[in-house]
């Protein structure tokens, strides 16, 4: 597992970018990749206006599923299956369209049982 000791990469947005999508996501490091959009979602966006909070969320929500898809990809289901059961409680609660990747989760993780 890597550690980086500046989390927010001195808020460089490309290599934020790149630590989420060469190193988290391919690497299936999925606690990392969450704890990292929570520190940016508290310590840089915790009263943004409506629409900064939107968007944010949207790019949260986006790197989850991406995350998800590359698992399916790569014939990880040990890795989706952990991602659903490590945050699928807090990706319920949070509003977003989550319930239809639960009922797909299902489908998948039934065809490794």
């Amino acid at each position: 597992m890597r550690r980086w000791a500046d989390i927010g990469h001195g808020l460089q947005v490309d290599r934020i970018v790149d630590l989420l999508f060469t190193v988290y996501v391919p690497l299936f490091e999925a606690d990392n990749m969450i704890n990292l959009m929570a520190f940016l979602q508290k310590s840089f966006f915790p009263s943004a206006e409506e629409r900064y909070h939107i968007t944010v969320s949207w790019g949260q929500s986006f790197t989850q599923k991406y995350y998800i898809v590359n698992a399916v990809q790569k014939a990880r289901p040990d890795r989706v299956i952990h991602f659903f059961e490590r945050h699928g409680d807090s990706l319920l609660r949070s509003g977003d369209d989550w319930h239809s990747w639960f009922g797909k989760f299902k489908k998948y993780a039934q065809g490794f049982a």
